[in-house]
């Protein structure tokens, strides 16, 4: 059987974790130290095959290592999960197609995913996409405030929270008919907003977040109307906000002196999926659109399912070193204890990186 020898190799890392802790239990510490090595390879990363949560004592001239082996990144802990991409195909559905934007006709892909997949980070054979956003680069800046909307803040407003409508032509909000704010954007998109918002489940969650009264103060509202003529396109926002979106968005006029100069991003738009790498996931019909990242033929759509790879708590003198982790929701942690150091690892595709959390001359 596994001895942990070179021999006999142990499979994971929940494996040498446990011979290390026997031997500390029944030996001791011994002079110079513990070293665990890694081969090369790929190795699963999942609950049962993790370094999982330890706890070990090694000192300066007995220190505890767990370090991978060979050439840099040869040693790779996986906990990514896939989806079949077999299914990938050209969009067809009538409903769909005219709100694809006019850039990205005829190059968005739709794969149909169940229920193995339900949002989040994924990746086009190893790079990460980006769920779609307008603009794709910098962000989008107000023209013009047409309704600072109703404003409400817990605790500083009287009376109930308003229930905003949706304003029309050039209704403006009242106290007696409350409406989000209203705003129209310095740049045209090439989307169509307009109808992906009315559009039906899976489609028009449309979410602006940035920064519309102070510089300090960022915000997020959800987008209840969207009216484009040719030349501009204004949105009213769902709901109240705190402080009212600044009607003087120069730096220097009235009562906003100091504001933020209306900057933002919208998400959740399929019109939006324009360039390589971006992606938009219906989750009505469990359908994912992804503008491909290259013409390749073989394609591994991957997502994060593995945990974290070591979490040492209260540990000493414990090095973690030379590995490439990817798939994971947390990477590698360290509460607490003294001189414990993570170094030459590689943290990607994965919810968590490297995290330090109290302790000494960590």
């Amino acid at each position: 059987g596994a001895s942990g020898s070179a021999s006999a190799p142990l499979a994971s890392c929940a494996g040498a974790v446990g011979a290390v802790a026997a031997a500390l239990n029944q030996s001791g510490l011994p002079e110079g130290g513990v070293e665990v090595r890694f081969a090369p390879g790929t190795y699963p990363l999942t609950a049962n095959t993790s370094c999982g949560a330890l706890s070990f004592k090694g000192t300066e001239a007995s220190p505890i290592v767990f370090r991978g082996s060979g050439a840099p990144g040869s040693v790779i802990f996986d906990g990514s999960e896939e989806l079949d991409s077999a299914g990938l195909a050209a969009v067809t559905n009538a409903t769909v197609l005219p709100l694809l934007n006019p850039a990205a006709k005829g190059k968005v892909k739709v794969l149909h995913v169940g229920s193995k997949w339900g949002g989040g980070e994924l990746s086009w054979n190893g790079v990460p996409l980006t769920a779609s956003q307008w603009p794709n680069q910098g962000l989008g800046y107000v023209r013009k405030v047409l309704d600072v909307g109703a404003i409400f803040a817990d605790g500083r407003t009287k009376g109930p929270r308003p229930h905003c409508h949706v304003c029309m032509g050039d209704n403006k909000s009242t106290a007696a008919a409350p409406c989000g704010a209203n705003i129209s954007l310095l740049q045209q998109p090439t989307g169509d907003w307009e109808a992906e918002l009315a559009a039906g489940p899976g489609f028009g969650s449309l979410t602006l977040s940035g920064y519309l009264s102070a510089d300090w103060y960022h915000e997020s509202h959800r987008i209840a109307r969207v009216y484009r003529t040719a030349t501009n396109t204004s949105l009213q926002f769902a709901d109240s906000s705190r402080y009212g979106i600044c009607e003087a968005l120069e730096m220097s006029v009235g009562g906003c002196a100091g504001s933020a100069p209306g900057r933002f991003i919208v998400s959740g738009l399929l019109s939006e999926v324009d360039s390589p790498g971006e992606m938009y996931f219906d989750s009505a019909a469990r359908n994912l659109y992804i503008y491909p990242v290259d013409a390749s033929d073989k394609v591994r759509l991957s997502f994060q399912a593995g945990p974290g790879l070591f979490s040492l708590s209260d540990s000493t003198w414990v090095t973690v070193r030379d590995f490439v982790i990817t798939g994971s929701s947390g990477g590698v942690g360290i509460s607490g204890g003294e001189n414990n150091t993570i170094g030459g690892c590689t943290v990607r595709n994965s919810g968590g990186g490297i995290s330090l959390s109290g302790g000494y001359r960590n």
